[in-house]
């Protein structure tokens, strides 16, 4: 009997790490669809510069600077977002392979 109640403590233990593995897994997979995201946004941002320029070039008047500045500045701030999000990734990461070398230390006693 005591094996069992063993066993059952057990399958229970790793059932929340793999669980938590997920979790994590799954995040992580969140942040870098959220940068594909964001670097689309930008894409998107550089055409319609690209667009405004020529459409200024043909009428040959000179670019706003203002209008510039503003797109630059929402490029910038995506941009760090993008690095944010890398950040919690890597800190994601590093949880992961927490989980996992403590998962190897309860597998190799010393």
């Amino acid at each position: 009997m005591s094996f069992f109640k063993e066993l059952n403590t057990e399958i229970l233990k790793y059932g929340k790490k793999f669980i938590n593995n997920t979790e994590i897994v799954a995040q992580i997979a969140k942040f870098n669809i959220d940068i594909k995201k964001k670097k689309r946004e930008i894409v998107k941002i550089k055409v319609e510069i690209g667009d405004y320029i020529v459409e200024q070039y043909n009428k040959k008047v000179q670019p706003d600077d203002d209008i510039m500045q503003l797109k630059i500045e929402k490029i910038n701030n995506i941009n760090s977002e993008i690095d944010h999000l890398k950040i919690e990734i890597e800190s994601f990461k590093s949880q992961l392979w927490e989980s996992e070398s403590k998962k190897e230390d309860t597998n190799n006693p010393s």
